[in-house]
This record gives C-alpha cells, structure tokens and sequence, in this order.
C-alpha cells in the first residue's frame, strides 16, 4: 500500500532555517570546525515538512531534527559534549538506512522503524522516550497517560519537559502525545508538522482497516 504526500500542505520555512544544504554545511563548519576520528556523521535529508538534518555515531542514530537552526547547534553541541566526539559531514551506513526508511514513511509504507538508536540523557528522559515508542502508529496519548504508563503520575510538566528534550524526531514519535483535552499542544518542530506527521499516520492506518 502506497500513499501520496499531501498536496498543497501548508509548509512555511521556520525562521532561521537554512535555504540549501550548502547553507547549512557552512554554518556547521563554523561552528564545530574539522572533527577527529570517533565522530559524528551529519547528513542532510529532504523530506514534505523540509530538509531534516541527521547525525548518526558509528553505533547508531543520535539525532533526527527539522531544519531550524535555533535548535540544531544546541542538539549537536549537546551530542559532541555527551559523546565526547566532533561532528564531519559525511554520511554512514546508519544514515543511508535512516534515509531509506524515511521515504518509505512519507509514502506511507512504513509505521515503525528499524534503525539503532543512540539516546544519551537522564534515567527518566530515556524512560519517557521508550514510552514514547510504545505508542501504537496512528494513535496518540496525552501527558497524563504517558506519566501513568512510567510509573509517575502527576509529572505531567516533567514528562512534557522529557518529550522536548527528544532528539529523534519521528523516530522516537513525540509528536504522538497531545493534550488531555485533545488538543495538539507543543512540538519543537512547529505545530503545522505535528499535525501533517499525526494525519499522515491516520490516514495510512485507516486505509489499512478498509
């Protein structure tokens, strides 16, 4: 089963964001300078809501971010002082799948994926990301659920805190988790691509039941 990407979605370039990928290697160059082996490769990826911007280790993907540069230096510095390990922009074979597994996403062909996964963070940033994975394709939870299903009832903030601090963007789907009053509530990535990502899902799940 095949779906088509929405046609005339509604896709404003979030301010800050690189035009091109030749944008973008410039402004990373600047900021991480010419890394030494252990190191990150960081690759540039086209997808419906924008160039997503990608870094795996030699272990796996650790970062999966939308194309907004507020966001990306503080994620990859963050990674380079966690992982001890400067950033090339090259890509690797946990990349190349990453890339693979994405467009069969958007084509509606795939509802989970199968990539190593690399998520340094606090015992309960990592609790709430594996619950995150636990949220079954075309459905999503609200805060509350989500700290009753780790065990901390009424760490709704700390959970939506947690849920932020996610740098792997649908892979780890953050955008599954709503308001209890169904309403969308925060996504680091822009409100107009949670909804796309939430549509998409129960479009294709839906299409699945027929």
């Amino acid at each position: 089963m095949s779906l088509s990407l929405f046609d005339g979605v509604d896709t404003p370039a979030p301010v800050g964001s690189f035009a091109d990928p030749q944008a973008f290697w410039r402004a990373a160059s600047a900021w991480f300078g010419h890394a030494t082996a252990p190191c990150l490769h960081v690759a540039w990826i086209e997808s419906p809501l924008g160039a997503l911007i990608t870094a795996a280790t030699d272990d796996g993907i650790v970062m999966l971010e939308f194309n907004d540069d507020r966001r990306l230096k503080r994620q990859v510095g963050d990674l380079c002082r966690h992982l001890g390990q400067g950033a090339v922009l090259v890509d690797n074979a946990h990349l190349q799948q990453l890339r693979a597994q994405l467009a069969q996403y958007f084509a509606g062909q795939r509802r989970a994926f199968d990539l190593p996964l690399i998520v340094p963070g606090s015992a309960f940033q990592q609790q709430v990301w594996s619950a995150l994975g636990e949220i079954p394709y075309g459905q999503t939870r609200s805060y509350e659920d989500m700290a009753t299903r780790i065990g901390r009832s009424g760490a709704c903030r700390a959970v939506g805190t947690a849920n932020g601090r996610n740098r792997i963007s649908i892979v780890i789907p953050c955008h599954r988790v709503q308001n209890k009053s169904g309403g969308l509530g925060g996504y680091g990535g822009g409100l107009w691509r949670k909804s796309y990502l939430l549509d998409l899902e129960r479009r294709v799940a839906a299409r699945a039941q027929k």
